[in-house]
């Protein structure tokens, strides 16, 4: 039989306080991540979308992509469907799938 640990948020807090900062980080990603996300006005989409664009860092354009997919649709978990990685391994923004055309003989 498993027990069950009653871990309490000042415990969780503490234990937080402990870790390196780099883990401190990610676990603040993950709480920001919960956070609920109100949509994005036109021109903060804009805004962004123009950073994306004159974006050299791939990495960076990816993250601006994730920020204006969220920002449109307001955080909705079922509105981030990750692209496919391109061959040189970074995902292709806005990579659209192609139409499949059927000959009918």
């Amino acid at each position: 039989m498993v027990k069950a640990l009653a871990v309490t948020a000042s415990q969780i807090i503490r234990e937080i306080q402990t870790l390196p900062l780099d883990e401190q980080a990610k676990v603040v990603r993950f709480a920001r991540s919960l956070e609920p996300k109100p949509q994005l006005s036109g021109d903060e989409l804009t805004a962004l979308a123009k950073r994306m664009t004159e974006a050299t860092d791939a990495e960076e354009a990816l993250a601006l992509r994730e920020q204006i997919v969220r920002g449109f649709y307001g955080g909705e978990p079922h509105a981030w469907n990750p692209p496919p990685e391109s061959s040189a391994g970074v995902a292709a923004p806005f990579a659209r799938p192609r139409a499949r055309t059927q000959c009918v003989g």
